[in-house]
């Protein structure tokens, strides 16, 4: 993808006040900060309606909404973020805290006591293992994903439930957050790999980063007929493989390639038969436009090396459909 090697953005700095822990944070609050609200990033929406909603006047939504609310809640309890916290948090209080009223009606998280149970598990893992906090787990890795020893960062996260993904997208999520702070240093980068979630598959599956062959798979993609979690898990560790092929570009930076997929997949290249090729207009808030301030004059960035841009047939294929806590 030359046209991507050459797309000139501004990079995510992890510090916006509304989602981020504060410039001045100690490494303990931010890596157990990202390191617990990770843990249940996954799809916010339920079927009935968006995750979304305003809080001091500033509109949120999906991730961002999940993200602005556990920023208030730091805000309100600097020891919220902890192990010892979480290995008890209820229900109840997972359902209160991620939860905003829209136009006098009450807005939920999707599955709000799966992610206590997300919550507390994270929690009673890090301290049966010995760790008071999550960055103790990243001082015991010493900057290795994987170790002979099996004591490197992906191998201890399979430990927890919500990061025991195969394909690892909170794992490689939250490395992303951790580097991007200054928190990791890696020290073997041939085991870094993209956090690969439906923005992403979907974007790879258009653009033809990723070729499906089985004309049956195709065809369920774009009828978004259901999925069992092996053919996604097989699925998104071939698109991983394909991202890991565009990091072998040494102008690619995994955070800031992750950051700009994700962005466009969020805002232009949308869970739609019609996503936003050309020819549309801007909202006044679009990530693409204001925080990474790509002037793409209605046009995709990527439309010159895109195949769903040109043929309707990969325009129309969706990320797998399947209800899972792993993305």
């Amino acid at each position: 993808m030359k046209e991507l090697a050459h797309l000139q953005y501004l990079p995510f700095t992890y510090l916006n006040p509304y989602l981020d822990p504060p410039e001045l944070a100690s490494s303990e609050v931010v890596a157990d900060f990202y390191f617990f609200i990770v843990s249940i990033d996954y799809r916010t929406s339920t079927p009935e309606g968006h995750f979304e909603g305003k809080i001091d006047r500033n509109f949120f939504h999906g991730a961002d909404l999940l993200y602005a609310l556990a920023i208030q809640k730091l805000k309100e309890n600097p020891d919220f973020f902890t192990a010892k916290y979480f290995q008890q948090i209820s229900d109840d209080e997972v359902i209160n805290w991620l939860s905003i009223t829209k136009n006098g009606k009450r807005v939920i998280i999707y599955h709000p006591q799966e992610r206590a149970e997300l919550l507390r598990d994270s929690g009673k893992n890090l301290l049966k293992l010995g760790f008071n906090s999550s960055l103790e787990l990243v001082q015991r890795c010493e900057g290795y994903l994987i170790r002979e020893d099996g004591n490197g960062l992906l191998q201890i996260l399979k430990d927890f439930k919500a990061y025991s993904d195969p394909v690892s997208k909170k794992s490689y999520l939250w490395i992303k957050f951790l580097t991007g702070r200054g928190v990791l240093d890696i020290q073997d980068l041939e085991n870094l790999n993209l956090p690969v979630d439906n923005h992403l598959t979907r974007i790879a599956l258009r653009t033809g980063i990723l070729e499906i062959k089985d004309e049956d798979i195709k065809s369920r993609l774009r009828e978004e007929k259901p999925f069992t979690l092996s053919e996604d898990l097989k699925l998104r560790e071939a698109i991983r493989i394909a991202f890991k092929e565009l990091l072998k570009n040494k102008k690619f930076n995994f955070r800031d390639l992750d950051d700009f997929f994700w962005v466009l997949g969020r805002t232009h290249c949308i869970h739609s038969k019609n996503p936003l090729c050309e020819n549309y207009l801007h909202h006044s808030t679009c990530q693409l436009m204001v925080e990474l301030k790509i002037n793409c004059k209605q046009k995709c960035p990527l439309a010159p090396c895109c195949k769903g841009f040109r043929d309707e047939e990969y325009r129309e294929l969706f990320e797998p459909n399947i209800r899972t806590f792993f993305y």
